[in-house]
């Protein structure tokens, strides 16, 4: 690969590199360091051509170098006093079209805080496929190479991930009712 053709892949999924990252770590410093760990990765290792899907070769750099991120701050965390970490959600979720009526959008933003709560406290694996198809919108194939697990493994990722999602918001819902 020459350095045009790095150019022109790091302009191509810079984006989207960034955004997982960011909805993996929740951060927006730890996920500017994790893209540019990915590109120094694929300048320096140069992945052969015969790759079948670079956007797969990407997501799954960045999902090893973002858990390894997460694992080596909750060692830090254990070593320390415990801090609340508190990422910005409503940085997260920038899809959501603008609302006129201010209570809705009230009601939409706490919506979305506890749905990205409850996407961060999903096991690892099941996160990650949940963001990977959900939010990047990659094929269920593609996530299956960039998580480097069987097609049938993403596939029962995503149903445990969204049914654990389903209960954690009908009791949303289910309080906010009452």
């Amino acid at each position: 690969m020459d350095e045009r053709q790095f150019k022109t892949l790091v302009h191509r999924h810079k984006d989207r590199v960034y955004r997982f990252a960011l909805y993996m770590l929740g951060n927006r410093e730890d996920a500017e360091d994790v893209v540019q760990d990915v590109f120094v990765r694929l300048w320096r290792q140069r992945p052969p051509q015969q790759i079948r899907s670079w956007e797969g070769w990407l997501m799954r750099v960045t999902h090893n170098l973002c858990v390894d991120r997460l694992r080596r701050r909750q060692f830090e965390q254990r070593r320390m006093m415990p801090l609340e970490h508190v990422a910005n959600p409503d940085s997260l979720m920038t899809r959501v079209p603008v609302n006129p009526d201010p209570s809705a959008e009230v009601e939409r933003n706490d919506v979305r805080r506890y749905l990205l709560q409850a996407i961060r406290r999903l096991p690892d694996p099941l996160r990650a496929a949940v963001l990977l198809r959900e939010i990047e919108g990659m094929h269920y194939q593609e996530i299956a190479d960039a998580m480097q697990v069987p097609l049938h493994s993403v596939k029962a990722y995503l149903h445990r991930a969204r049914k654990q999602l389903r209960t954690v918001l009908k009791s949303y819902f289910h309080q906010t009712a009452e």
